[in-house]
C-alpha cells in the first residue's frame, strides 16, 4: 500500500446469518481514505454504512461473516490481525463514535473515568496523569472541567454535552483514525454546527484522519474532503466534495441531492427518490439502483455495471453517467452541476430593506413530481408561499379570512427544583403567545432545550401550564373536564420524533391501530376496514398489518404513526421533529405525504424542528423559539428573507443548512 494512504478497503463483502439464509450488507466495498481527510461515507438507512464502519474495527455481531476482501490499515490487514493485537489498536490508533452515546456510555461510570480508563489501558498513565489529561480533554471538547462537572454522570448531560464527552474518550489517545457514525443525527443545528467545528479543529490540529458516516447532505457540503456514495452494500460514485457537488454523475446521486428541502423549493414539491432501498435478502440483480432509476435500460437489469474512473479523481458506477434523459437515444444531455450553484447573499442591513430573492427551482410534472433538477422550471421567489394544494387555505387579501383554530396566550411552564441535590427551579417557557388559523402551517423553529416539545405537551394537555391559557375554536381546554378532555384529545393528535418509541412492541401494526378506534366504539369489521384504507393511504401495504413494528423501517414506522394519528379524524396535527432522524429520501417522501393528507383532510398542522430549510420549505408561518420565549414570528416570506432577531439570522446563517443563505464554506 502506498505510504500516502491510511485506510485501504479493497472488495469487502459480508453477509449475515438468518435462519436458513444468508443475507448480503456489503457485496465489494472500495474505499480509500488519505491521512489527515475527511472522508464522508453518505447514504440511505440500509445501505451498508454502519456495516462498513464496523467492520474496520472488526465490531460486527456473532451472526456476521466477512467473506472477502481486505482492510489494510498502515499496510496492515486489520482482518488477519490476531484478537490482542486488535484490542490495542482499538482506541490507540484508530476510535469510533456511534450514533447514540448514551447507549455507549457507561451508565455507572463518571464521566471522567470513562476517559481515564482508556489512558490507563492504552498509555500507561498512573490515576493522577489520567486526572489531568482528562481535565484537559473536557476543555479540549468545551465540556465544563470543575471537579464537580467531571464527577457527574452520563444521565446528568445533555445529548450534546454526551457527544462531546464521546469525542473526548475517541481523541483520549490522539489516534490516525477517527471513524464517526451518525455523531450529530438527533442534535440541534446549533450544537450539530459546534461538533462538526470541534472535529476538524482537532482533525488540523493533530493529523488525524475522519470516516464520516451520514446521511446529512449539509454536513457532507460544508465539511468534506472528499465523498462515497454507498447503496445496497457498494460504493456507486466517489469523487472531492466540490466535484461531486458540481457534476453528480450517478442518477441516484443527483436524486438524493434533490431531495433535500430549501428554501429555494418554496411552490415545488420535493422530488425525493423512488421506492426504498432493497432489502440485503432481496437484491436485485443488474444494477442495484435499476427498479429505482429514472433513465434504467435493459442492460441496467441485467448487468452490474463496473466502478469505473470518469476522470481522476471521479469514480462511478453506471452505464449512463451523468445522463439527465430517458435513455441513450435521448441523446448526450448531461448533468453539469450549475443546477447546484447560488449567488452570495446577504441580509438587509435593516428591518425596513426589503429584498427580493429568487432560486432555482426544479420543474414539477403533471403528476406534480419535480424533475431531475437542471430541467427548464421557473424560479420561485423565497417568499413564495409552500405548495397551496396542502389545505387550498384564502390568504390575508385573497378574499374571505380563515378562522383561528388555535390560540396560545402567555403560556409560561417553570419546572420546580427537586431531588436530592435541590436544583433550582428551570423556566421552559417565558409568555409565549401566538395563533394558529385554520389550514395553516405553523413552523416553530428552536435550538434544543428551547422549549419546543414543553410547548406542545402543554398544547395537548400532558402537561400543564404554569401560566397562561390555550384555545381550541375558543374553547379554553383548562376549563374541560376529564371527558371532554379525552374527546378533544382526539381532535388534536401529535405525532413524535422516535416513531419507536410511539409504537408498543408487543402489538401488530393493526393491532395498535385498532386501539383508539375501539376507544371510539368503532365496531371491528368497520374498524378493518379503515386500518385498510389508512395503511394503503400512507403507502403501508395491507398484507403486511401483522407485522411487528421491528420489521418495518424507521420511514415506515412514522407513516404507520401518521396513520395511526388520522384514525382518530384528527382537526390539528402537532408534529414533533417527525423527520429529524430520517433519511434524506424518506424525509422526502414523508413531507410529501403529510401534505398530500393536509389537502385531503383539510388539516392544520404545528410543525416543530429545528431545521430552518425544513421549516422554510413547508410553513406558511414561522415562529422562533429561543430559551423559551418566542423572539420572532410572522409570515414565513417575511420571516425568511427579513429577520429582526440576532437569533433567526443565526438560525438562516448557518453553514450546516444544505442551501444556507451564508455561502458555505469549507473549514
Amino acid at each position: 500500500m502506498s505510504q500516502d494512504v491510511l485506510l485501504d478497503i479493497k472488495d469487502l463483502a459480508v453477509e449475515f446469518r438468518a435462519h436458513s439464509s444468508r443475507i448480503q450488507a456489503l457485496r465489494g466495498i472500495d474505499l480509500t481514505l488519505l491521512p489527515g481527510q475527511f472522508h464522508a461515507l453518505v447514504g440511505e438507512s440500509g445501505a451498508g454504512k454502519t456495516v462498513t464502519a464496523c467492520t474496520v474495527l472488526r465490531l460486527l455481531p456473532e451472526s456476521a461473516r466477512i467473506v472477502r476482501g481486505s482492510v489494510v490499515f498502515q499496510d496492515h490487514n486489520l482482518l488477519s490481525m490476531s484478537g490482542d493485537v486488535l484490542r490495542n489498536l482499538r482506541g490507540r490508533e484508530i476510535s469510533m463514535i456511534f450514533q447514540q452515546p448514551s447507549k455507549y456510555l457507561n451508565p455507572s461510570m463518571k464521566a471522567s473515568h470513562q476517559i481515564m480508563e482508556s489512558l490507563r489501558y492504552h498509555l500507561g498513565y498512573s490515576d493522577r496523569a489520567a486526572y489531568g489529561e482528562a481535565r484537559r480533554l473536557f476543555e479540549k471538547v468545551g465540556l465544563p472541567a470543575r471537579r464537580e462537572d467531571m464527577a457527574r454522570y452520563p444521565h446528568e448531560f445533555s445529548g450534546g454535552m454526551r457527544q462531546r464527552l464521546m469525542i473526548a474518550m475517541a481523541i483520549a489517545c490522539t489516534p490516525s483514525l477517527l471513524i464517526a457514525d451518525e455523531p450529530t443525527t438527533a442534535l440541534d443545528v446549533g450544537t450539530r454546527l459546534q461538533i462538526i467545528n470541534l472535529l476538524q479543529d482537532i482533525r488540523r490540529a493533530s493529523g488525524m484522519a475522519i470516516l464520516y458516516v451520514t446521511h446529512n447532505i449539509g454536513i457532507v457540503k460544508y465539511a468534506a474532503d472528499y465523498i462515497s456514495i454507498i447503496y445496497a452494500g457498494k460504493i456507486i460514485e466517489s469523487a472531492p466534495r466540490e466535484l461531486l457537488f458540481s457534476e453528480p454523475m450517478h442518477p441516484y446521486t443527483r436524486l438524493l441531492l434533490a431531495s433535500a428541502p430549501g428554501r429555494d423549493k418554496r411552490g415545488a414539491r420535493l422530488r425525493g427518490v423512488p421506492g426504498s432501498v432493497p432489502r440485503p435478502d432481496d437484491i436485485p440483480a443488474g444494477c442495484a439502483f435499476h427498479p429505482r432509476c429514472p433513465i434504467a435500460q435493459k442492460e441496467c437489469q441485467e448487468t452490474p455495471p463496473p466502478f469505473v474512473r470518469l476522470r481522476t479523481p471521479h469514480r462511478c458506477a453506471c452505464f449512463y453517467p451523468g445522463r439527465m434523459g430517458d435513455g441513450p437515444e435521448e441523446g448526450p444531455e448531461v448533468f453539469t452541476g450549475a443546477e447546484f450553484a447560488r449567488p452570495k447573499t446577504s441580509f438587509p442591513k435593516t428591518s425596513a430593506a426589503q429584498t427580493t430573492k429568487t432560486a432555482q427551482t426544479t420543474k414539477t410534472t403533471e403528476t406534480g413530481s419535480a424533475a431531475f433538477p437542471g430541467s427548464q422550471g421557473q424560479p420561485a421567489p423565497v417568499d413564495a408561499e409552500p405548495p397551496r394544494g396542502q389545505g387550498d387555505v384564502p390568504r390575508e387579501g385573497a378574499g374571505v379570512r380563515p378562522s383561528i383554530l388555535l390560540r396560545v396566550e402567555n403560556i409560561s411552564k417553570t419546572f420546580a427544583g427537586s431531588g436530592i441535590l435541590r436544583r433550582s427551579p428551570v423556566e421552559a417557557l417565558n409568555g409565549v403567545s401566538f395563533s394558529i388559523e385554520e389550514g395553516d402551517i405553523f413552523g416553530l423553529v428552536g435550538e434544543s432545550g428551547a422549549g419546543k416539545t414543553t410547548l406542545a405537551r402543554i398544547i395537548l394537555f400532558l402537561e400543564h401550564p404554569s401560566a397562561g391559557e390555550i384555545f381550541f375554536k375558543d374553547t379554553r381546554l383548562s376549563s374541560l373536564p376529564a371527558k371532554k378532555m379525552r374527546e378533544m384529545r382526539s381532535r388534536i393528535q401529535i405525532i413524535f420524533q422516535d416513531p419507536h418509541s410511539a409504537l408498543d412492541p408487543r402489538l401488530t401494526i393493526r393491532q395498535s391501530m385498532e386501539e383508539g378506534l375501539k376507544n371510539l366504539g368503532v365496531p371491528g369489521d368497520k374498524r378493518r376496514a379503515q386500518v385498510k384504507s389508512l395503511l394503503e393511504q400512507v403507502e403501508i401495504p395491507w398484507s403486511q398489518e401483522d407485522w411487528y413494528p421491528h420489521e418495518f423501517s424507521g420511514g415506515q414506522k412514522q407513516r404507520i404513526v401518521l396513520a395511526r394519528a388520522l384514525s382518530m379524524k384528527p382537526e390539528f396535527l402537532v408534529l414533533d421533529e417527525p423527520v429529524s432522524s430520517l433519511d434524506v429520501s424518506i424525509q422526502a417522501g414523508i413531507i410529501n405525504l403529510l401534505l398530500d393528507l393536509k389537502k385531503e383532510y383539510n388539516l392544520t398542522y404545528l410543525f416543530i424542528s429545528h431545521d430552518l430549510d425544513l421549516i422554510g420549505y413547508l410553513s406558511t408561518t414561522i415562529g422562533v423559539l429561543k430559551a423559551g420565549r418566542l423572539v420572532e414570528t410572522g409570515p414565513a416570506g417575511q420571516v425568511l428573507s427579513n429577520p429582526r432577531s440576532p437569533c433567526t439570522r443565526e438560525l438562516l446563517e448557518n453553514p450546516l443548512s444544505f442551501l444556507s443563505l451564508s455561502e458555505t464554506k469549507k473549514i
